[in-house]
């Protein structure tokens, strides 16, 4: 049996703390690196040892404690869930996927004092990963959009064989991840430029401008990927960057008119989005979900989630306290076989689009109250660092939630418990500390 113990490794310690920066700037990249970062910094921190020593140190209150106990408490009911599972062959990849919800905020306990330092460079590895997928995009669509016919160089964005589409909008633009979830990952990256400007720094000087224009690189950005998820998160990120600036740090009335490009910023981009195209279908697609059905008719994506919402509250009056079981969900959600408009979803294999719900159709009441828990305990608490982005991104999570069911994909789950348990259980070196909190 091998002693951990007596294996030393030179600079392991300093392998490890970049093996943080890694996951953090892979994340935007897909399930492989995602993975393999994950397994290697896993097996850097059991090369390491230490762990007692290190879990003390940074799980140091009782309120780091409970929250690790949550995010094991959530994974755990998962299992829990495999007792009332009928389909058994269907479980094996929701628990894969959801063993980062353990792996991750663990490891983070038990990281070192060089990932502590190190704690703004994670952030801005994320940062740059973001910066360089969201390149990656535009360069793939901009080559799509480029032909050479008898000997002429053409520029079209529409697919020959789908010219209602376009290489620059949706998932034709988002060719590394859901368009959904890199909306949620840019949004991400806002909020920590965004959280890193001083009361100095309000805005446009000679050491924000590069922050400015890389914030407005990723804004622009959002509307190629029209999530309106990602839209709606980026005007109530804008919003509380305003609270916090204006009331909490800021003597609103001698800065009025520092806020007034932002300001002007925020109102013309709700005209945008509010005179959008992806906002203004919501009214008729709403309207549609309440029309007898037409099997001939186009569903949006709106009538499908409001359809899916309603069966899946059905269910969930059904099975309130313990849920369906893991990986129940759609099997439950499709059984209204005369329903059309579920069976056109069942055909798209769309799950709930609504992790709350869910989360609590499939493992019942006590599991959504320990999700909720993971959301906002950290923020009402007080007792955490880094509670501003922390909020920022509790308002990323939640709105996201609210239209997505983001824990059934890895991109989500490692999103979700990285960021929480960095967070959380990683406070800031004092010379780091962002100058906001």
């Amino acid at each position: 049996m091998i002693n951990f113990k007596q294996i030393k490794i030179p600079g392991l310690p300093k392998i490890n703390s970049y093996l943080v920066f890694v996951l953090a700037f892979s994340l935007p990249f897909g399930i492989l690196p995602i993975s393999y970062s994950i397994g290697l910094w896993t097996l850097g921190t059991i090369l390491e040892g230490n762990f007692k020593q290190k879990f003390r140190k940074n799980i140091n209150s009782p309120e780091n404690k409970l929250y690790l106990i949550l995010f094991l408490v959530l994974y755990f009911l998962s299992l829990i869930g495999l007792l009332v599972t009928k389909n058994i062959e269907d479980v094996t990849p929701y628990l894969r996927v959801r063993i980062s919800l353990i792996i991750i905020p663990v490891l983070l306990a038990l990281s070192n004092d060089l990932i502590r330092k190190n704690f703004r460079q994670i952030l801005l590895s994320f940062v740059l990963g973001i910066l360089i997928a969201s390149a990656y995009c535009y360069i793939g669509a901009l080559m799509n959009s480029i032909h050479i016919t008898d000997g002429s160089l053409l520029f079209n964005t529409h697919p020959p064989k789908s010219p209602w589409e376009s290489y620059f909008l949706y998932d034709r633009f988002s060719a590394i991840m859901h368009p959904s979830y890199f909306a949620m990952y840019i949004n991400m990256a806002i909020a920590i430029l965004l959280i890193s400007f001083n009361r100095k720094e309000i805005f446009l000087t000679k050491k924000t401008g590069l922050k400015v224009l890389i914030v407005a690189y990723f804004r622009i950005t959002l509307f190629p990927l029209s999530s309106r998820a990602g839209l709606l998160t980026w005007v109530l990120v804008l919003c509380y960057l305003l609270l916090i600036l204006g009331f909490v740090k800021f003597r609103i009335k001698k800065n009025l008119l520092g806020f007034f490009p932002l300001i002007l910023l925020v109102g013309l981009f709700l005209f945008i989005v509010i005179n959008g195209r992806r906002f203004s279908v919501i009214k008729d697609e709403v309207e549609e979900a309440e029309k007898p059905y037409n099997k001939d008719e186009f569903l949006g994506s709106v009538t499908f989630r409001i359809i899916l919402w309603e069966d899946a509250i059905e269910n969930i009056i059904q099975h309130p306290v313990w849920g369906v079981g893991t990986g129940n969900v759609k099997h439950v959600l499709y059984k209204k076989t005369e329903d059309g408009r579920l069976n056109q979803a069942k055909e798209k294999n769309l799950n709930v689009h609504d992790q709350f719900l869910e989360t609590w159709l499939e493992q019942g009441i006590f599991a959504l109250m320990i999700l909720l828990a993971i959301i906002f305990y950290p923020i009402f608490s007080r007792k955490f660092p880094n509670r501003y982005l922390l909020t920022f991104l509790s308002i990323i999570i939640v709105t996201n939630f609210l239209f997505e069911s983001v824990l059934n994909r890895l991109w989500g789950v490692a999103f979700f418990s990285f960021f929480y348990s960095l967070l959380a259980f990683v406070p800031r070196d004092p010379a780091e500390k962002s100058r906001l909190s």
